[in-house]
């Protein structure tokens, strides 16, 4: 979105992984990836690399947001954004969600001056 800061964009993807109606899905990738168990499935490629894509994406963002060590941070928000997906998804409740977010907060706050 363009109408926010880069780090309310990055808080912001949290939030949206609790929204919807139910069944709460999260994340689509990752509900693709708990369906595809094999690993040499053609999705699980996709899927994959589009985690590759959102990790530089993430770190991008952290960069425009003025975060130290932006790549690092966007890993960490990756990694922490997936587990709230997953989370999410499991036990079809948005608490996950706004747990990752307030998580998300401290580690922006940490990491920009």
């Amino acid at each position: 979105r363009d109408d926010l800061t880069a780090r309310a964009r990055l808080l912001e993807m949290f939030g949206a992984l609790g929204e919807g109606p139910r069944p709460l899905r999260g994340d689509p990738f990752i509900a693709a990836a708990v369906e595809l168990a094999d690993p040499h499935h053609p999705g699980r490629r996709v899927i994959a690399r589009r985690q590759e894509e959102l990790g530089e994406l993430l770190g991008e963002v952290c960069r425009e947001a003025g975060a130290h060590r932006p790549d690092q941070l966007g890993r960490r928000l990756l990694v922490l954004y997936a587990g709230a997906a997953g989370s999410v998804l499991a036990a079809d409740d948005p608490a996950p969600a706004t747990e990752a977010t307030a998580i998300a907060h401290g580690l922006l706050e940490a990491a920009i001056d």
